[in-house]
């Protein structure tokens, strides 16, 4: 973290959820609280510090992270990581997609699990902590039931590797005419606008 102060870097991400690698997803609170205050040690010039957290995670799980990041006071959480989850129905080339394989798997599979995650620390953290949403998103409808869900920003990485390079452009422009269309006046408006009565 030191080396990369004077860089050209914006935040930090500490990725607790890594499923590529063995021991990558950090579960245990005490030890995720350990990291998170050495990386805020070690972070001398103050830049966010955004905690990435997996998918793979019980309500449980994600009422304590919620917790730790409103008592560590973390900058924002990244919700979610790829997931190692393979479901019934998914296939690849003809091939059941098994639990066996190793990885992360992306893409659309995990939108709703990701709005679920996102609904669920929204609600805990009371709207507090940014929420960067990433997981399965691939239209201004799934952007904005993110939103609506309590995500301040997204992420897209799947989603811009099966659409055109312009995708990003054309998501923007039809989000803000789903958001108009609902009434709101600015994005900002939405955000977490499912929790409102």
């Amino acid at each position: 973290l030191q080396k990369l102060q004077d860089t050209c870097v914006d935040f930090f991400v500490l990725n607790a959820s890594c499923p590529n690698v063995k021991g990558g997803i950090v579960a245990n609170i005490q030890e995720l609280r350990q990291a998170i205050r050495q990386a805020k040690k070690q972070n001398i010039q103050k830049k966010p510090i955004l905690v990435k957290i997996s998918p793979d995670l019980n309500n449980s799980d994600l009422k304590a992270i919620s917790k730790l990041a409103l008592t560590e006071k973390v900058d924002g959480l990244i919700l979610a990581n790829t997931t190692k989850r393979r479901e019934q129905d998914l296939v690849q080339l003809q091939n059941k997609i098994t639990s066996k394989q190793i990885g992360g798997l992306s893409g659309k599979p995990l939108f709703q699990n990701t709005h679920r995650i996102v609904s669920f620390v929204y609600k805990e953290t009371r709207g507090s902590i940014p929420i960067i949403a990433v997981g399965g998103i691939f239209t201004a409808e799934d952007a904005l039931k993110l939103i609506l869900a309590g995500a301040s920003l997204l992420q897209l990485y799947t989603g811009l590797i099966y659409n055109p390079p312009t995708t990003s452009r054309h998501l923007h422009n039809e989000l803000a005419c789903l958001l108009q269309a609902q009434g709101f006046n600015s994005l900002y408006d939405a955000i977490g606008a499912n929790h409102r009565p």
